[in-house]
């Protein structure tokens, strides 16, 4: 079986958009035999930097890019390739997601012509486009987000089904067009699953911390992620400089595929590990630290989010420091497994080493308590399989 998926993310580069629907992908067709085939309209710059590999999961069918100077004629491309597809191939299963204003108007009129069932894949708000940048982009993406707002009606009350990341998503969707609980599927963003216990972890700890040159007493503080504006990456480098000031034991890692925009902005020292590592090593690697940071504007776009970070550094078995995404502070209190950014703010910097000393001696004393932790938050909230399984069989039910 196939469910045809037609989108306008960035699913070429290893970005938190590309994991979520490559590791659902990989999920459905392990567990339902469903293959994902994408059609997409995508920055012709993304695809040309792209190796593209198809796989028993994942098919790329169509590439449409566009530059900014034939957007128009390239969108109209788009559109005629989308409707021949659509016309010769049948899909009964279609997932829309992105900026569905595109081409919205075609999917439906295929639905109500064909046996089709329409899902929706929403991964946060609309209000998105508006929250960053300059104040003249956000001025621009305000008229532009009424709009999609306006059309986003039209469509999500047709669909048979929406996914979303978080139940904050849910629950800001059923506000705002007036939905039923029950035809959502709510699929956050997991983990990669190549860790399998925690004995496993502490073997992975011990070979990665003698890889890069961590010593038994240091306590390494990590970002793994992009340089984007959202990700605060500015933010975060500061926030770690300031960590390495206050205790001599303190050590930094930075995994990233950006590392000469870090190297520019980071003072030298020996103290700062910097990688970059292939995407199946980073949570291996990640085991090696102890602190994962995740910082994030407090803002609609990250209270309804949910970072795939938070799921990499849980696999990592690590303690999280996070701002801004109410839904993973609500987790990280519940299970004492990290720190809201706004519980030191105040403090002086002999202040935040007691408090981060006590939480990392409580996880180093006992390492196999806290991961089972971990384990547990991952089986139950974050394992794919647990969670796509509802939306799989809503895929199967009545197909030819």
């Amino acid at each position: 079986m196939e469910v045809l998926l037609v989108t306008t993310r960035n699913i070429y580069q290893s970005s938190g958009e590309y994991k979520l629907i490559k590791r659902r992908a990989e999920v459905l067709n392990s567990e339902f035999s469903i293959k994902t085939k994408v059609i997409s309209f995508q920055r012709e710059m993304r695809i040309k930097k792209t190796d593209f590999y198809n796989s028993e999961d994942f098919e790329y069918l169509i590439k449409v890019g566009f530059r900014k100077r034939s957007f128009i004629k390239d969108l109209l491309n788009f559109r005629k390739e989308l409707r021949v597809y659509l016309n010769e191939n049948k899909p009964e299963r279609v997932i829309v997601s992105g900026l569905h204003i595109f081409f919205y108007d075609i999917l439906l009129k295929y639905k109500s012509e064909n046996v089709c069932k329409l899902f929706m894949d929403v991964h946060g708000c609309d209000e998105e486009l508006s929250e960053y940048g300059t104040l003249l982009k956000r001025s621009i993406f305000k008229v532009i987000v009424y709009i999609i707002k306006k059309e986003t009606k039209n469509i999500i009350v047709k669909c048979d089904g929406i996914l979303v990341v978080s139940d904050a998503l849910k629950n800001y969707l059923i506000g705002n067009y007036n939905l039923e609980n029950d035809v959502f599927f709510q699929i956050p963003c997991g983990n990669y699953g190549l860790i399998k216990n925690s004995q496993e972890r502490l073997m992975h700890r011990e070979a990665w911390r003698k890889k890069l040159g961590i010593k038994k007493d240091e306590i390494v503080f990590v970002y793994s992620g992009g340089i984007s504006k959202w990700q605060m990456i500015d933010e975060t480098l500061g926030f770690l400089e300031r960590i390495l000031k206050i205790n001599e034991k303190f050590r930094v890692c930075i995994f990233s595929t950006n590392i000469e925009y870090i190297k520019d902005r980071m003072i030298g020292s020996e103290k700062i590990i910097l990688k970059s590592l292939k995407s199946d090593e980073v949570p291996l690697a990640l085991t090696a630290c102890d602190v994962g940071v995740i910082l994030r504007e407090t803002n609609l776009t990250n209270k309804v989010a949910f970072p795939t970070k938070f799921a990499d550094y849980l696999e990592g078995g690590l303690h999280i420091i996070l701002s801004g995404v109410d839904s993973q502070i609500d987790i990280l209190k519940k299970y004492d497994l990290g720190i809201d950014l706004e519980d030191l703010d105040n403090l002086s910097g002999e202040e935040i080493y007691d408090r981060l000393n006590i939480v990392v001696e409580n996880r180093t004393q006992n390492f196999l308590n806290y991961y089972a932790t971990c384990d547990m938050l991952i089986n139950n909230l974050l394992d794919y399989r647990e969670n796509i399984d509802m939306f799989g069989k809503e895929l199967m039910k009545d197909i030819k």
